[in-house]
C-alpha cells in the first residue's frame, strides 16, 4: 500500500507534469546508458515540487539512485572541481546513478544579475564538466532560471538532450516561450519576524529561511514552553504554517494558516499583513488563483493601514511574481527592484520573499 507521502508526492507531480512530459522524464532515464555524459533539464517551480518529483522518480526508476548536489553551497570557481568533490568516488556509486543538480535558482546573482558568475562558469567549462562526470544528470532548476541559463550559456545548454517542462499558467494557452511560471518559493523566504520577537521565534523564522527544518522545529517546541508562548501563540502558529508549507506542502501549511484568523483585532497588524501573504502564496503555489488574489489584495490594504514600508515591500514582491507569470517581465522586474530599495532603506535582514526575474529574459 502507498504511503499518505507518496500519495501526495504522486498527486503533486501529477499537478505540474501532464501525462507527456512524466513519460518522457521516465524514458530519458531508462534509455540513457550512464557511461557517458548525457543531461536532461526539468522545470520545477518550488523547492516542494523538486522534492515530490525526485521521491516519484526514486520509486518509479529504482535501478537509477540519484545523487543530489545543490549548486547553491559550491563556491563557483572551479565547477568541475566542486562538483566531483561532491560525488561519492566512482567505486562506491552504482554504475546506473544518476547525478540531480538542484538550486540553479539560489546561486549567487541568479535573480538580480543579468549574467551570473556561476551560469558563465558552466559556459566556460563546459567541455571539462563533459569529460568528468561520464553519468546520466539531471538538471532541476526554476524555468525562468533554466531560460537566463540558455541565454547566458549558451554553448552549455546544447548539451540538454531533454527539457522536461511544468505545465504552464492556462491549460490551452499560446505558449510564447517568453513567460515560464514565477511561482513564489519557500525557499525564497518571506520575512516573517521581527526584532521585537522573542528570541526563540526569531531563531524558529531564521532557521526556517535557511531551511533548518529540524531545528525549526526544536526552537518552536521550546517556545512553546515559555511564559511569552501565550502572548505570541499567533506569530507561532504563522511560523508552524511556514514550516509545514516547506517541509509538508502547501496544502498542509494553508491548513494550518487557516487556524488565524486575519480579521482578528488582536492580531498585530504585521503579523496580519504576513498571514494574509504566505497563505495567497501556498493558495498560487495550489493553483488557487482566485483565492491567492483576494489574500493579496488583502494583504497590500493592511500594509497600507500599518504606514509600515518594509510590509509594503513584502506586499510588492509577490505582486511582481504575479505579474511576471503574465509575461510582463520588465515591469515585475521594476517592482522587485522598487521593493529592494524600500526594504534595504528600511534596514532589515533579509530580503521579502525575492522572486526570480531578470531583464535578460
Amino acid at each position: 500500500m502507498k504511503s499518505a507521502a507518496g500519495a501526495d508526492d504522486d498527486a503533486l507531480v501529477e499537478q505540474w507534469y501532464d501525462d507527456e512530459e512524466r513519460t518522457i522524464l521516465l524514458r530519458y532515464l531508462r534509455l540513457s546508458a550512464g557511461d557517458e555524459f548525457q543531461l536532461a533539464a526539468v522545470e520545477v517551480p518550488t523547492p516542494a515540487v523538486r522534492e515530490a518529483l525526485l521521491s516519484w522518480l526514486r520509486a518509479r526508476a529504482p535501478d537509477r539512485p540519484l545523487i543530489e548536489v545543490s549548486l547553491k553551497g559550491l563556491p563557483g570557481s572551479v565547477l568541475v572541481e566542486e562538483i566531483t568533490a561532491a560525488l561519492p568516488p566512482p567505486s562506491e556509486r552504482s554504475p546506473r546513478a544518476v547525478l540531480a543538480l538542484t538550486d540553479l535558482e539560489e546561486v549567487r546573482g541568479a535573480a538580480t544579475e543579468s549574467h551570473p558568475s556561476l551560469f558563465m562558469r558552466l559556459n566556460l567549462e563546459r567541455d571539462p564538466l563533459v569529460r568528468a562526470l561520464p553519468l546520466t544528470c539531471l538538471l532541476l532548476a526554476h524555468p525562468v532560471a533554466l531560460l537566463k541559463l540558455r541565454t547566458v550559456a549558451p554553448d552549455f545548454s546544447h548539451y540538454f538532450s531533454t527539457l522536461v517542462r511544468q505545465r504552464r499558467p492556462a491549460e490551452g494557452a499560446p505558449d510564447t516561450g517568453l513567460a515560464p511560471r514565477l511561482d513564489p518559493s519557500p525557499s525564497a523566504s518571506l520575512d516573517l519576524s521581527d526584532s521585537d520577537w522573542p528570541t526563540l521565534l526569531l531563531a524558529t523564522d531564521h532557521a526556517i529561511a535557511r531551511s533548518e527544518h529540524d531545528r525549526a522545529r526544536d526552537h518552536l517546541a521550546e517556545f512553546r514552553a515559555t511564559p511569552d508562548a501565550e502572548a505570541w501563540a499567533a506569530e507561532a502558529r504563522l511560523l508552524e504554517g511556514a514550516l509545514e508549507g516547506a517541509t509538508k506542502g502547501a496544502r498542509t501549511g494553508l491548513a494550518t494558516l487557516a487556524k488565524l484568523d486575519a480579521g482578528n483585532a488582536s492580531l498585530r497588524p504585521a503579523t496580519r499583513v504576513r498571514l494574509l501573504l504566505k497563505r495567497s502564496e501556498f493558495e498560487e503555489m495550489l493553483g488557487e488563483r482566485e483565492a491567492s488574489a483576494a489574500h493579496l489584495e488583502a494583504a497590500r490594504i493592511a500594509a497600507d493601514h500599518s504606514g509600515r514600508q518594509d510590509l509594503r515591500a513584502s506586499v510588492l514582491v509577490l505582486r511582481a511574481s504575479r505579474i511576471a507569470n503574465s509575461g510582463a517581465i520588465d515591469e515585475a522586474f521594476d517592482l522587485y527592484m522598487q521593493a529592494r530599495s524600500v526594504f534595504v532603506a528600511s534596514g532589515r535582514a533579509r530580503m521579502p520573499g525575492t522572486p526570480r526575474i531578470g531583464r535578460c529574459f
